[in-house]
């Protein structure tokens, strides 16, 4: 061990990995000691000097031999627990303080950590998501893998240093250390698409420290799907959707809600620099027709094979991710094809030990604070999120959500053989459509709603449809 771990290297650790190292080793108080006390008691259980101290009580973990290079690396990188790899979760020796910034590993301590193993380093790309112990995990495939070479550990030193954040896109070089272990950042090359030697972290500026505005940036719909299921006119007139804005739509069993999307997708394409879809368990043959009908648009799965931990991980990074995006003054997109799957994901994890009315109350308030994450963002970018359900979601679930959005259309199938078609004028709405639609478009809307009735509906569709839309 002493070839490996020597006080020279000790000294270049900070106080957090020393007390961290000093309860492995086998020092019962290691926080009453100052930081050469500490060190000096380190080498003195690893030389063999002293004998490590046995716990008093069974609470907290046992001291154990630090006899390789391999244990004190346990200290610095999380294993993978056995009966934690179908979750894809990695274990931290706990009680870590993360809340003060820990000295940076110099070049020693790198060569330490990295040197060992066989060469193996590579550039890769991901997506970051922070631990509760402060160090965080860089996923390839934008959420945790199953396969262990696309999940990456980064040190909390360079979590502090670079002030990174949930839902960071990151390029950097990784090399591995150890077979079971994942592969280890060391160094950074881009965070979010800003080089390394161009990026300030004094610069950056928190979500919620943006004020939200309402939106004043239409979403037109430019040409008809499904005429009778979904026509644009009426949406573009009574229910204008808007950058940044969250749009509820219920619709009747039956419609094809990939193909409704797709249209939505390619009309809102060109407004967006970047697309989102999320899928809650679905069929893989409608997963499939989701893929092929959607371009230029990233599916996320939430897939009946995935464990609570997984599904949850897949949503929080989702969302940490558009908000990165909406900061750096981009323009995100979200379609939620399915929102009462959603509410019924949260109540039967999450809530699933609540009683039947805490559960269903607790569900929607979960995603109610999902949907609120959608706004137009002043000086900055927006997230706009389109949510759709059956219209058999029931009145009070409906109206709940209702609640958090601005805007609404409602397609109800009682309403085919009234009007020809399913859009329901009377419920459907835009708050502050006025920022979104002309003087004259307005006026006319308001003209149509205080003389529609079931008497003349299909007349006034008519009449809509010749009206000259600007």
């Amino acid at each position: 061990m002493k070839k490996y771990l020597t006080e020279e290297i000790l000294n270049k650790l900070g106080i957090f990995e020393l007390r961290n190292l000093g309860r492995d080793v086998g020092i019962s108080s290691p926080t009453t000691l100052r930081k050469e006390e500490l060190t000096k008691e380190i080498m003195s259980i690893v030389n063999g000097e002293k004998q490590p101290t046995k716990a008093k009580t069974k609470q907290g973990r046992p001291p154990k031999s630090l006899t390789s290079l391999k244990e004190m690396m346990n200290v610095v990188i999380p294993n993978i627990d056995s009966d934690l790899k179908d979750n894809v979760e990695y274990s931290f020796t706990k009680n870590r303080e993360s809340s003060v910034v820990a000295k940076e590993f110099d070049f020693d301590m790198q060569k330490l950590l990295y040197s060992t193993g066989e060469e193996s380093n590579r550039k890769v790309s991901g997506v970051i998501k922070l631990a509760g112990e402060g160090h965080a995990f860089c996923y390839e495939e934008g959420y945790p893998s199953r396969n262990n070479n696309k999940n990456f550990f980064l040190p909390i030193t360079m979590v502090h240093r670079y002030g990174l954040k949930s839902g960071d896109s990151l390029t950097c070089f990784v090399k591995e250390v150890d077979k079971y272990k994942p592969s280890v950042v060391y160094k950074i090359e881009s965070i979010n698409n800003i080089k390394e030697e161009q990026y300030e972290k004094e610069n950056r500026k928190d979500f919620g420290s943006f004020k939200a505005v309402h939106s004043n940036s239409l979403l037109s719909l430019k040409r008809e799907i499904e005429k009778e299921k979904l026509p644009c006119k009426l949406i573009n007139i009574f229910s204008p959707m808007g950058k940044g804005q969250r749009v509820l739509i219920t619709h009747p069993e039956g419609v094809n809600v990939a193909k409704s999307y797709s249209f939505v997708v390619d009309n809102f394409n060109t407004h967006m620099n970047k697309m989102f879809c999320l899928l809650i368990n679905e069929r893989p043959e409608d997963e499939y027709d989701f893929e092929e009908n959607l371009k230029n648009t990233e599916i996320i799965s939430l897939r009946f094979g995935d464990s609570d931990v997984q599904a949850i991980s897949k949503i929080k990074i989702l969302f940490s991710r558009m908000k990165r995006l909406a900061e750096n003054g981009q323009d995100v997109f979200l379609a939620i094809t399915n929102l009462k799957r959603l509410i019924d994901f949260y109540k039967e994890t999450v809530f699933a030990d609540s009683n039947e009315f805490n559960s269903n109350y607790s569900a929607m308030r979960e995603v109610k604070k999902l949907l609120s994450l959608a706004r137009n963002l002043e000086g900055a970018g927006s997230i706009t999120i389109v949510s759709s359900t059956s219209e058999k979601l029931g009145e009070n679930v409906i109206n709940e959500m209702k609640q958090v959005c601005n805007s609404y259309i409602s397609l109800n199938s009682k309403l085919k053989n009234e009007s020809g078609c399913y859009y329901d004028l009377t419920e459907s709405f835009t708050l502050k459509d006025e920022l979104l639609i002309s003087k004259e478009t307005k006026a006319f809307q308001q003209k149509i709603l205080s003389e529609v009735n079931a008497g003349n509906i299909k007349q006034k569709i008519k009449e809509i449809e010749n009206f000259n839309l600007k």
